[in-house]
């Protein structure tokens, strides 16, 4: 489940519960897919500087966000406050926790509560600041204030929930239709706007989610909702978007594992689309994926220790690169290239049959020794290794 941050909360004065429409407002909805599957749906009004939405998310189960925010005459945020809520088939929504921001002077006052626990805090910061939480109606928000300004880029002090601070940021503008958000993720997602800075859709490609977003006229929420838990009941929950495992095996007296994340095809054209062609890849999901071995390794010519590293990739269809890089325990995102190890040529072959989720073996190889082998969707990249002998690895 991804809104805003894992904090609780509940707003002092409590959460409004959806109200019925203005029709002079402005109402649109929003569907978020990954790949062909639909993950999550968004539907917000506004009038009168009040915005009321429902967001359902998918991830890991079904779950029900109802959020509200105001607006002053500049359309600068002067109240926000949400509340997830867990869905369950044949039951109504029920609330675990709530989040509510009020600017006061000099800044603004964050309220959290989860069960019998509240939480406090001030931050300090400008009028311009906005809550971090990902509802395209805060979006638009901030796009529009970007349209009013007329320039290319306007700062965006953005308010952190949990622990409560101000992170200062900047949305920016590529092109005539399109702007760079960073509310949520802080490389940004990139959203296509109309004249009137009303957003047509968003694409998360920069970001660990890899989701699309498009605009629609309306999304019935409660339909939505109910027939995404009648799926949970079942046994058909939506899941984690990526899950985690790990690869091990003993070859010649050395055990290896390798844990990482299992991003899934959904349909996606994966190499040369959402893997680019020529670029550093995690070669996995989230964490970055990690090698560990209590014997030194010989990968193709390169030595690797006794250790712990991080792998990367490059694909390319005329060949692929594996990257044995010695920091750890990072997002696989962040790749620093002055703390490679070493980089491998790697062989590669088109499947039979595709694979849906992104595979790491490791196996004995017909000539000896082992192999690594990454498997996705039509393709597999392989790289040869030994087993260093301690005698050979450590001569007296």
């Amino acid at each position: 489940m991804l809104f805003g941050l894992g904090c609780g909360a509940q707003p002092p004065r409590g959460l409004p519960e959806p109200r019925a429409r203005d029709r002079a407002g402005e109402h649109a909805g929003f569907i978020s897919r990954l790949g062909v599957d639909t993950i999550m749906v968004e539907s917000f009004s506004a009038s009168r500087g009040v915005t009321e939405g429902d967001i359902i998310d998918r991830s890991p189960k079904t779950s029900w966000v109802h959020y509200a925010f105001t607006v002053d005459s500049g359309g600068r945020i002067t109240s926000f406050a949400a509340a997830p809520r867990a869905v369950a088939a044949g039951a109504p929504p029920t609330p675990y926790w709530s989040v509510s921001v009020e600017r006061v002077r000099g800044g603004f006052d964050v309220v959290d509560r989860e069960g019998d626990s509240t939480r406090r805090g001030f931050v300090p910061a400008s009028a311009d600041a906005v809550p971090r939480w990902r509802a395209i109606a805060l979006y638009e928000l901030v796009t529009a204030r970007l349209r009013r300004a007329g320039g290319d880029s306007i700062a965006l002090p953005i308010i952190e929930l949990d622990p409560p601070r101000v992170r200062e940021s900047a949305i920016r503008r590529l092109g005539a239709d399109s702007v760079v958000i960073p509310l949520v993720f802080p490389r940004g997602e990139r959203a296509r706007v109309d004249p009137a800075g009303r957003i047509l859709g968003v694409s998360g490609m920069a970001t660990s989610y890899k989701w699309l977003t498009e605009r629609v006229a309306d999304v019935d929420v409660s339909a939505l909702a109910r027939s995404f838990a009648e799926r949970d009941a079942t046994g058909a929950a939506f899941g984690n978007y990526s899950s985690r495992d790990t690869a091990r095996a003993v070859i010649d007296g050395g055990h290896i594992a390798i844990d990482y994340g299992r991003p899934s095809k959904r349909g996606r054209v994966v190499f040369g689309g959402l893997v680019p062609w020529g670029e550093v890849w995690r070669t996995g999901a989230d964490l970055a994926t990690h090698l560990t071995t209590d014997r030194d390794l010989r990968v193709g010519e390169l030595l690797v220790p006794a250790g712990t590293y991080t792998l990367y990739t490059v694909p390319s269809p005329a060949r692929w690169t594996l990257i044995v890089n010695r920091k750890t325990g990072q997002n696989g995102l962040l790749y620093d290239s002055a703390a490679d190890l070493g980089r491998v040529d790697m062989t590669t072959e088109v499947l039979p049959r595709l694979t849906e989720r992104l595979t790491i073996t490791v196996e004995p190889a017909r000539a000896g020794g082992g192999a690594l082998r990454i498997a996705w969707d039509n393709l597999m990249a392989e790289a040869l290794f030994n087993v260093v002998s301690p005698s050979a690895a450590h001569p007296h």
